[in-house]
């Protein structure tokens, strides 16, 4: 009865602190395709093309690669996804003053690399000795002398304040906003597939004046959505968190499916124009083979 009791409390707390469990293939399923091993390139549908987008037809094996699929990072829980440009190194001061107040601004350079910016995802690390703190945030661009910089609003934590630490400062060019697609050809459904994936805001679109951001799964030439959802973390600290969903796709058995992963800003007249959407660990699931399906 107790440790009945101690999984229960320990369920109730996950369920309040928002976890999320992967899913995971069930003992008679195997993973079909993993969609991040393929090289799809994210693309906007309608004029600017940035680029145009362009299905990619999944076969028996992902192509060969030396790279490995890229991480998101919502509120401290990584999950695979697409693979996107690397941190670069922008900053560092290994004497920073940390202020005793709850927020700093920071006013630094923006390496060559980056220069061609309006906003840059960025990680902050503060470390010390005995502790190392990270976190996320958005950094705004600016030209000053025909040179860019780059201001952020950096979260001072409680045990760090009015001491010195180490400060790093890290940065990926930002995606494209808007419409954004990545589109998939299952060549032959299996019978009893599903899709099974994460979606969700990372932490650098959690400023209070950041857009809300819309995820539709689709059918290529068919207007209703086989899954939606809008996250608004902005507003409502308990979307800051990944959700899992699952689509049955056995009523597509035999058939080619043209599939469509799309993200989009839901921005209000008081917003920027700026979210950070992902998705995490796309993969289609069939029937183990050899089982009954």
């Amino acid at each position: 009865m107790r440790r009945i009791d101690i999984r229960l409390a320990l369920l109730l707390l996950c369920l309040a602190l928002g976890c999320t469990a992967r899913d995971r293939p069930a003992g008679n399923e195997e993973i079909a395709w993993r969609l991040i091993d393929w090289p799809s390139v994210e693309a906007s549908p309608s004029p600017p093309f940035h680029p145009h987008p362009e299905s990619v037809e999944l076969g028996a094996t992902a192509p060969t690669t030396t790279e490995e699929p890229s991480r998101a990072m919502i509120n401290s829980d990584p999950r695979y996804t697409f693979r996107r440009p690397e941190l670069t190194f922008v900053y560092r001061n290994p004497h920073f003053e940390v202020p005793d107040t709850e927020h700093v601004s920071l006013d630094i350079g923006v390496p060559d690399k980056l220069q061609d910016c309006d906003a840059l995802p960025t990680e902050i690390t503060l470390t010390q000795k005995k502790m190392s703190v990270s976190q996320h945030a958005m950094g705004w661009c600016t030209a000053i002398d025909g040179t860019k910089h780059l201001g952020i609003e950096v979260q001072t934590p409680r045990a760090l304040r009015a001491t010195s630490v180490d400060l790093w400062v890290h940065a990926r060019p930002a995606p494209p906003q808007g419409i954004r697609q990545r589109r998939f050809t299952i060549p032959t459904v299996p019978e009893g597939a599903r899709l099974a994936l994460a979606y969700g805001v990372e932490n650098a679109g959690w400023a209070e004046d950041a857009a809300a951001a819309t995820f539709h799964v689709l059918i290529e030439d068919d207007p209703k959505p086989l899954f939606m959802a809008r996250l608004d973390p902005a507003l409502n600290e308990s979307q800051r968190r990944w959700f899992q969903t699952s689509i049955d796709l056995s009523r597509y058995a035999g058939k080619r499916l043209p599939l469509i992963l799309q993200t989009a800003l839901d921005r209000a007249d008081d917003r920027r124009p700026f979210s950070q959407p992902v998705w995490g660990d796309p993969i289609v699931l069939a029937p183990r083979r050899g089982n009954p399906r």
